[in-house]
């Protein structure tokens, strides 16, 4: 059986079947901005799937692996930009969606926040 990851275009050494979560979570934050880039494809997510891939990226915000966390914090991103980007979502509300982080870091919610505004200017 061929895992998600190996049938990926880039290939990495772990799959999801035998990954540890800090690896999924890598890997997911880099599939979420892959299809945010891809042009002339319908978006693969629908709201309801953005809310669900947010809510499994805050579930590792305070993960033991700092790498861990720090690609939480990269697909939180790349899934704010997707919705606004491909879903057409406004960012305020999209940011609705991640109000978990502001409440446990809001520093982090802040950051991201802020970073979305600069990528969309």
């Amino acid at each position: 059986r061929v895992g998600v990851a190996k049938a990926s275009p880039n290939p990495r050494r772990t799959s999801t079947v035998n990954g540890n979560s800090g690896e999924i979570i890598e890997w997911l934050a880099e599939i979420t901005e892959r299809e945010r880039n891809m042009k002339g494809i319908d978006p693969m997510l629908e709201k309801s799937s953005l809310v669900m891939l947010i809510n499994l990226f805050l579930s590792y915000v305070d993960h033991r692996d700092q790498r861990c966390r720090k690609n939480v914090m990269n697909g939180l991103m790349q899934a704010v930009l997707y919705g606004v980007q491909r879903l057409g979502l406004d960012l305020t509300r999209v940011m609705r969606i991640c109000s978990g982080l502001k409440e446990t870091n809001p520093k982090g919610w802040n950051k991201i926040y802020q970073n979305a505004q600069a990528h969309l200017e």
